[in-house]
């Protein structure tokens, strides 16, 4: 139940690694939440630098599905006033992928954040399922030579008889 007062709670995703050089991240996750629409609201934010500061997710890559619909309202108190949001009701479990198109480093850290009003309490905001993929990228390599076949001799026709 989200509470009738201005409050803003987290969830952390461990510090997690990526190659370098490797594909752009991708994180997928599925989420499910029932606010009250434009005055409460959830964001997935990235920090680069071990959980020091944070960044809001559309800083470093884009959504492929599943992402913001809405603007959290300036009034009310809403820590997250102003700022693109997950807001109202989902209807039940959405998926959301980012793509982060580029590599930052080794100390990456993922923090979903929901904020809320001083107004009308609501259900919440569940978050299930979560992935964070990369690939190697193809190292190029030089296929080994064929084997040229021996030249064998034809044999040569026999008279009939």
């Amino acid at each position: 139940m989200i509470p009738q007062s201005s409050e803003i709670s987290s969830l952390f995703r461990q510090v997690f690694s990526v190659i370098e050089g490797g594909e752009p991240v991708q994180v997928t996750f599925r989420n499910n939440f029932n606010l009250q629409d434009g005055f409460d609201g959830g964001v997935l934010e990235l920090s680069t630098d071990g959980g020091n500061t944070f960044q809001d997710i559309l800083t470093f890559g884009s959504f492929v599905s599943g992402g913001y619909h809405g603007t959290i309202s300036n009034c009310c108190g809403n820590p997250l006033a102003g700022r693109e949001a997950w807001t109202g009701n989902s209807s039940g479990f959405i998926t959301t992928m980012v793509n982060l198109g580029v590599t930052w480093g080794p100390n990456m850290v993922l923090r979903w954040r929901m904020g809320s009003d001083n107004n009308v309490s609501g259900e919440g905001w569940r978050i299930d399922t979560v992935a964070i993929t990369q690939c190697h990228k193809p190292v190029p390599t030089t296929p080994p030579p064929l084997r040229t076949p021996r030249p064998r001799p034809t044999p040569a026709p026999r008279p009939s008889p």
